[in-house]
């Protein structure tokens, strides 16, 4: 990006909020349901390690000279992403893209995949 073109980026990061389940945290055919402290303590880690990647991302950004926004989001990520993308008028969303392989992304989707083809405005992908 040139000097002379005005560019804000907003850096979004979408963390799941909910406890992972496995079916190791079954006994038999009865569910082990997950203390509050355990709860609370994944939620912390999931929000912790959600901040290091906003901060990774804002040094990258100021070390290129561009302004930014920076915005940490709890939920599903390809409905987070386009509901921000619609209410702050965003003119192209720049995603990456992990390369789960085909066959986990054929049993999950793939988050850039399914925010290329639900997206209003241009997606760009980056591997």
């Amino acid at each position: 990006f040139g000097s002379n073109v005005d560019v804000t980026v907003e850096v979004l990061h979408v963390a799941h909020r909910g406890f992972p389940t496995t079916p190791a945290m079954e006994v038999g055919f009865i569910p082990v349901i997950p203390s509050t402290s355990a709860i609370e303590q994944w939620e912390k880690n999931i929000r912790e390690e959600a901040e290091n990647i906003v901060e990774s991302a804002k040094r990258t950004v100021e070390a290129a000279g561009m302004n930014a926004s920076y915005r940490i989001a709890w939920g599903g990520a390809p409905e987070v992403i386009e509901q921000v993308a619609e209410e702050d008028g965003v003119d192209l969303i720049a995603i990456g893209s992990r390369g789960a392989g085909q066959i986990t992304g054929l049993f999950l989707g793939s988050v850039s995949d399914r925010v290329l083809h639900r997206a209003k405005v241009p997606v760009l992908v980056v591997r």
